[in-house]
């Protein structure tokens, strides 16, 4: 014989699912809020058109005011760094 306490117990099922804004609760008509789930399902494919979006009216701008800054842009990459940060060394500062 198993003892009580090994004994499998099943877990509490609820009866009746908790009401939610698209089911029946006898106190309100129904009505559903699908503008939520909607929202959710195009933030994924919005921000990333806005970004490309954005991007490209930059790179027009740019351009148009000025032709040579992308081509100045690109090439910064060969040009030595005159200041880092990284190579400095803390300043010894003694407060008196």
């Amino acid at each position: 014989m198993i003892p009580q306490w090994m004994a499998r117990r099943s877990p509490k099922v609820p009866t009746k699912p908790a009401p939610d804004s698209c089911s029946e609760v006898p106190s309100r008509p129904q009505r559903c809020n699908w503008w939520p789930t909607i929202l959710m399902a195009t933030l994924p494919l919005i921000f990333p058109l806005a970004v490309f979006i954005g991007g490209y009216a930059f790179g027009h701008w740019v351009t148009t005011s000025d032709p040579a800054f992308l081509r100045i842009l690109a090439k910064s990459e060969n040009y030595k760094p005159r200041y880092d940060a990284a190579k400095q060394d803390v300043p010894r500062v003694e407060v008196v």
